[in-house]
């Protein structure tokens, strides 16, 4: 489908619904760049301007510095990563697509240099594919079984596995790095930042979350919950001695 039918498509889709509900309906394509823009423009068209601006400023300023941060990286630190899916992590989360821009915008290099995949995104990859790219870093979804991961006699030997940096993403209320490809990416962006630059991400992620539930979702997350939710997804968990980039100095 081109462009312009993807366009038109959209228009008719929400034409539909405003004639159906007889409410204003509006569509704004928000990449993982422009989310500050996208807020600023939902504050124009709800009269909220005030609270959009909050949203912008925090988002702009995430994006800001993980762009800064990036543009320091030489390429010896940027680890190589890959994102699982499926219940055995065997789905891959291909570079240039949706799912991979957290970890682009970060200088991450993404292992799972694919040049065909589905239309979700992903892509079904054999297990000694995985073995051959040997990632330093391996983020599953919540569809794998994390667990087991550990336990498996093959992904026992991936570096990511031998050095304990394996992370769960985490999905509460949504995936944090691309399901969907909406806001809660801004959160993704300082999870992941954390996880692979913490010298340079210098802060505590339980703290992070609790300020951003308050901010995005209104919703004074306790500590408790924060940690619950990070459960298998912070160094501290995983009982590393270092960091990717702390290793390679």
């Amino acid at each position: 489908m081109s462009s312009n039918d993807l366009i038109t498509t959209i228009v008719e889709d929400m034409d539909g619904i405003q004639a159906k509900t007889g409410i204003p309906v509006i569509f704004l394509e928000s990449s993982l760049l422009n989310i500050p823009e996208t807020y600023m423009a939902l504050g124009d068209v709800t009269g909220s301007a005030e609270r959009a601006e909050e949203l912008a400023s925090y988002s702009r300023d995430v994006l800001t510095m993980a762009r800064q941060t990036t543009a320091q990286l030489s390429d010896a630190e940027k680890p190589r990563v890959y994102v699982g899916d499926g219940e055995y992590g065997t789905e891959a989360s291909p570079a240039g697509s949706v799912h991979s821009e957290v970890m682009d915008l970060l200088g991450a290099v993404n292992v799972a240099q694919l040049e065909e995949y589905s239309d979700s995104g992903k892509k079904e990859v054999p297990m000694e594919q995985i073995l051959l790219w040997n990632p330093e870093a391996v983020f599953l979804t919540t569809d794998a079984n994390y667990d087991e991961i550990y336990e498996d006699s093959v992904w026992a030997s991936v570096q990511a596995v031998r050095d304990h940096r394996v992370y769960e993403i985490p999905s509460a209320p949504y995936n944090w790095i691309d399901r969907p490809p909406s806001v809660q990416r801004i959160l993704g962006l300082l999870w992941m930042g954390n996880l692979l630059y913490p010298e340079r991400y210098d802060y505590t992620m339980v703290e992070k979350t609790r300020e951003y539930y308050r901010l995005f979702y209104q919703y004074d997350l306790t500590e408790q919950e924060a940690e619950a939710l990070l459960s298998h997804s912070t160094l501290q968990d995983q009982g590393t001695p270092g960091a990717l980039d702390q290793e390679k100095d």
